[in-house]
């Protein structure tokens, strides 16, 4: 069989040939779509627009459904969102060559944050570090750098993050990765990740995004484990959702989200499926009393400017409330489970 049955979802459906890639198969049945789609979902399983298409198995009458996924859906703001926290990433690594990273997924129905990364830096981190971050950030989206899948074996993966010299990686791709381990690059810049994707097809889809506070963290949420830094942002398909809509609370492009929005979720890039944050589940459950206790614990350990990576946390104190929202938000185990 040269060529397979594929079906456009809202779109046309016709036949394309065997290895085509989604870009080619939507360019080809709905160029309408094509000209926007981020990624697409192919029978169900979420892909990046270069994958390509195979016949089908047994039933060989069986139609290739796509389903283009769009910058106006929440799965397109995922992507825009997730691609983004790599390229920050790929910016703090330009910037600060020796970095660690920890984890970087996007956070779906936050009204506050769109993504994070987790990052130990050669130096702590201060706000004042934000502004350059964010303008090499966009230096690399403007230079339309290609977000590159490669599928290697898992001992392949090891040997890529162990000459890296990235402990944390190598720890999730000994206890997620599969016998093949997918590794997404920027090509053009330091960035090197075990991802499960998808991602935009370049750096050239993202511009709306800003860089908006600096928090303490701790790898899987273990205060025996190294302290990172969590760099927060947020993203959007535009500029004009970016903006900041509702001038009492400043938070950015809130007003167009949060009415769809009811709950914290982090993408996890090394399961590839969406979680719930549990760390909100458990803080609304847990009694009274554990609350002021761990809103308080929180609140000690919370990162100075001036702490050192690997240092004891700063001791600046908080009320219990805004600590409860720091918690639902911060703590790394709620999203390391992605």
């Amino acid at each position: 069989m040269n060529d397979i049955h594929v079906r456009i979802k809202g779109a046309a459906s016709g036949r394309v040939r065997v290895g085509a890639t989604v870009a080619e198969a939507l360019a080809l049945l709905g160029p309408d779509v094509a000209r926007h789609a981020l990624a697409a979902r192919v029978d169900g399983h979420e892909v990046d627009l270069v994958f390509r298409l195979e016949a089908p198995g047994a039933n060989g009458d069986h139609a290739v459904e796509i389903e283009p996924l769009l910058p106006d859906t929440l799965e397109g703001l995922d992507v825009i969102r997730h691609s983004t926290a790599h390229l920050l990433a790929a910016a703090v690594l330009d910037l600060f060559p020796g970095t660690k990273l920890g984890i970087g997924p996007a956070l779906r129905d936050d009204p506050r944050f769109g993504f994070f990364y987790d990052v130990i830096a050669p130096r702590p981190l201060a706000d004042a570090d934000l502004p350059a971050i964010e303008e090499r950030m966009r230096d690399l989206a403007g230079r339309s750098l290609a977000y590159r899948r490669e599928e290697v074996p898992k001992p392949e993966a090891l040997r890529i993050f162990e000459e890296r010299e990235e402990p944390l990686k190598c720890e999730l791709i000994r206890d997620r990765g599969g016998e093949q381990v997918s590794v997404y690059r920027i090509d053009g810049s330091p960035f090197v990740d075990f991802c499960l994707g998808p991602h935009v097809p370049d750096t050239d889809r993202l511009g709306a995004f800003k860089l908006l506070s600096l928090a303490g963290a701790y790898w899987k949420g273990d205060a025996s484990r190294p302290q990172m830094q969590r760099i927060y942002g947020t993203a959007f398909a535009t500029r004009a959702e970016l903006e900041p809509r509702d001038a009492t609370t400043a938070v950015w492009g809130a007003s167009s989200i949060s009415s769809r929005f009811t709950r914290s979720t982090a993408r996890d890039w090394s399961s590839g499926t969406p979680k719930v944050a549990s760390c909100a589940k458990r803080w609304r459950t847990t009694s009274a009393s554990s609350c002021s206790s761990v809103a308080t614990a929180w609140s000690t350990r919370r990162t100075s400017p001036g702490a050192t990576s690997g240092g004891s946390a700063g001791t600046r104190r908080t009320s219990p409330t805004r600590c409860s929202r720091r918690w639902r938000a911060t703590t790394p185990s709620s999203a390391s489970s992605r």
